[in-house]
Formats: C-alpha cells, sequence, structure tokens
C-alpha cells in the first residue's frame, strides 16, 4: 500500500543521492580502492541477517513501550536501512554493477527482517489480536510471504557466508605457510 510506495521512493532517492556522489566526487577512478566501509555492505552474510532480525526486534519493543524514545526505532532503522542504499548508488554510479548488487541484498535483507522481526513482536503484543477470520487469515498469509522472501534471501547470505569463511580459511593456512 501506501507504506510500500513510501518505502521504494525513499529507497530510490538514497540510491540517487548515492550515484550523485560517485559522479561528483573525484575519487572515482579505476584502479583506486574502495573505502571498507563500502566494501564492507557489499557481501552480506546470514551474520548480517541475524543483526537485522535483532534491530527489528528491539526497535518494535522500543516502539511499545512508551517509556523508551521515540525517536530511536527511526535511528535504528536509518542505521540498517540508509547506508547499504547509499552504497547502491556510490557502487552503481561508478560501474560497479556487482558491489551494487550486493549492497541491495543487503538492504533487501535489512529491510524485511526488520519488518519480520518487528510484527512478531507486534503480535506477540496483542497488536491485531482482535481481527476478525479474514483479518487473521490476511495476517497469516503476509507472515508466511515474509518466511518466504526470508529463506530466499538467505540462499545468498550462506553462499557469502560460506565463501568468506572459506577466504578465511585459505587466508590463515597461507600465513602459516609464509611463517615456517
Amino acid at each position: 500500500g501506501e507504506s510500500t510506495v513510501t518505502v521504494l521512493l525513499g529507497a530510490a532517492l538514497g540510491i540517487l543521492v548515492g550515484i550523485i556522489i560517485a559522479l561528483a566526487l573525484p575519487r572515482v577512478g579505476s584502479g583506486v580502492p574502495l573505502p571498507g566501509e563500502i566494501l564492507g555492505r557489499t557481501e552480506p552474510n546470514l551474520v548480517d541477517l541475524a543483526i537485522a532480525l535483532a534491530a527489528g526486534a528491539a526497535g518494535a519493543y522500543v516502539m511499545i513501550r512508551s517509556e523508551a524514545g521515540s525517536a530511536l526505532p527511526g535511528v535504528g532503522i536509518a542505521v540498517a536501512l540508509v547506508p547499504p542504499l547509499a552504497t547502491v548508488g556510490i557502487t552503481f554510479g561508478i560501474g560497479e554493477t556487482d558491489l551494487a548488487a550486493g549492497a541491495l541484498l543487503l538492504f533487501a535483507t535489512n529491510w524485511l527482517a526488520i519488518v519480520f522481526a518487528a510484527g512478531i513482536v507486534f503480535a506477540l503484543a496483542g497488536f491485531g489480536a482482535h481481527r476478525d477470520a479474514w483479518g487473521r487469515f490476511q495476517g497469516s498469509l503476509a507472515g508466511l510471504g515474509l518466511v518466504a522472501m526470508l529463506v530466499i534471501l538467505a540462499i545468498p547470505l550462506g553462499i557469502n557466508a560460506v565463501q568468506r569463511w572459506g577466504d578465511s580459511n585459505a587466508n590463515r593456512i597461507a600465513a602459516e605457510i609464509v611463517s615456517e
């Protein structure tokens, strides 16, 4: 609905700002390495999914507890969503489409995990408990859709985790050989 359109427009704006930054900054030449802050957002793995689930649950809990700061959930969501979008724009703007795709995967992971975890927290807190049968069915269907999307996202995240583990293991072995 309307909130999905708002999220998509905000995402497009975040990507556009990243592209503008990439085009405006003189750094963007071939052979110049990207900073670790950008590269770190281009190969998400299952750890990123777990962090996003925890962030979504924490943000929802804070929203339910009125004595907690009302700005905290927004800050947490911004920290989880804006940097991957800026990374998509920057990497796309310099022609690194593979890196842009990885950052877009991180954004999608964070967004879906936050929505899923927050939905569970809200359901456990009793929100939506007084819906009619059709409302409960719609809620269940939405929950199943989110689970399916998270499972689909977990596949490339798992592949990235295995590759990262293999790379670190290979580096450890190489370091042992060199030190001998």
